[in-house]
């Protein structure tokens, strides 16, 4: 079975993303639409697969590694990766979103679920992770907070540990009308999930800030991602 939740210290939680994604995963079923965006199982499943195999596109992943997910959620890719490693640890704001990966990944035993402090892998021990990615949580974070966690990330990992993240891109057709119907909403309006984009540059920039050399950027019609090694 998973391990128990551990959750960081409370000093410095994000409490205002943490209790908004309390709301929106009340339920398993309503957890996946802003979570993962997709509504049935058999989906979800699909979604998990096909970011897992854009991630291995950007390297290998051993079957004695540890790999740390920043963004678990209820565990869209978690589920499909954990097969494919020694241990697979799930970190997330959310307490109520890591109770229904809980239960969603009870069958699995290599899983650690940890709630963490804010913008910051404060429970993770230094050089202490093989692996680690960060998928379709950007697009929820502010600028500040994406740096926050690829500097997080060069700590926690070992020498040789990779880094993997990914946004929706600003300067395609799909991603320059997703940010216009988000720009239009009345500002009052905006829900705290509201999706906001990247660009390849700013990707190259933070994995460079944060000391990650052999950086490969990739893009489709919809998404940029970018992968590091730590040196």
């Amino acid at each position: 079975k998973p391990k128990g939740i551990s959750a960081g210290a409370d000093e410095g939680i994000d409490h205002g993303r943490a209790s908004s994604w309390d709301e929106l995963s009340a339920t398993c079923e309503s957890g996946r639409l802003p979570i993962a965006g997709e509504a049935t199982e058999y989906e979800l499943q699909a979604s998990g697969k096909a970011t897992v195999k854009r991630l291995m596109e950007s390297f290998p992943i051993l079957p004695n590694e540890t790999v740390l997910e920043i963004g678990c959620g209820i565990g869209r890719i978690g589920r499909e990766l954990v097969p494919k490693c020694k241990k697979w640890i799930g970190c997330e704001v959310s307490p109520k979103t890591l109770a229904l990966a809980k239960d969603r990944l009870a069958h699995l035993n290599n899983v650690e679920l940890i709630e963490l402090p804010g913008s910051d892998l404060g429970p993770i021990p230094d050089a202490s992770i093989d692996v680690i990615y960060c998928s379709a949580v950007f697009m929820n974070l502010e600028e500040r907070d994406r740096f926050a966690y690829v500097k997080e990330a060069f700590r926690v990992l070992r020498k040789g540990g990779r880094f993997y993240a990914d946004n929706f891109k600003l300067s395609t057709e799909k991603g320059s009308t997703l940010f216009m119907q988000h720009h239009e909403l009345p500002k009052d309006e905006c829900p705290p999930h509201v999706s906001q984009s990247s660009t390849p540059d700013e990707i190259r920039t933070y994995l460079q800030q944060a000391g990650f050399g052999s950086i490969n950027l990739r893009t489709d019609a919809t998404w940029v991602w970018g992968s590091g090694i730590k040196q």
